[in-house]
């Protein structure tokens, strides 16, 4: 009979074993996670701010263009004005009656 409280305290000492090593355990799988988590929120955070940069880069790219674009259209249209200013009355009504002509055939002179 000896033998069994024996059997009991050793059965309950592999019980309180496993309950440390399973408490060391979740310990180690806590900690572990919490580093992914930090890890993955930094790495977040970093993605966020190379996405925002590269956006800011792109915005001021689209506006440098755009402005680029408009002042050449710009000079292009002043051009056109500065040439226009230089024709004479005659040359412009010989113009206007050509495009009307274009735009309303047979009509009365």
């Amino acid at each position: 009979m000896a033998e069994k409280p024996d059997t009991l305290e050793k059965v309950i000492a592999v019980e309180r074993e496993l309950d440390d090593r399973l408490a060391v355990e979740r310990s180690k799988a806590e900690a572990w996670l919490e580093a992914v988590r930090r890890e993955l929120e930094q790495s977040k955070a970093s993605e966020i701010a190379a996405l925002r940069e590269s956006a800011s880069k792109q915005r001021d790219a689209t506006e440098l263009a755009a402005r680029e674009q408009a002042d050449a259209s710009f000079a292009r249209d002043r051009a056109v004005v500065d040439r226009l200013r230089s024709v004479g009355d005659a040359e412009l009504r010989r113009l206007l009656e050509q495009r009307l002509a274009a735009l309303w055939p047979g009509r009365p002179a």
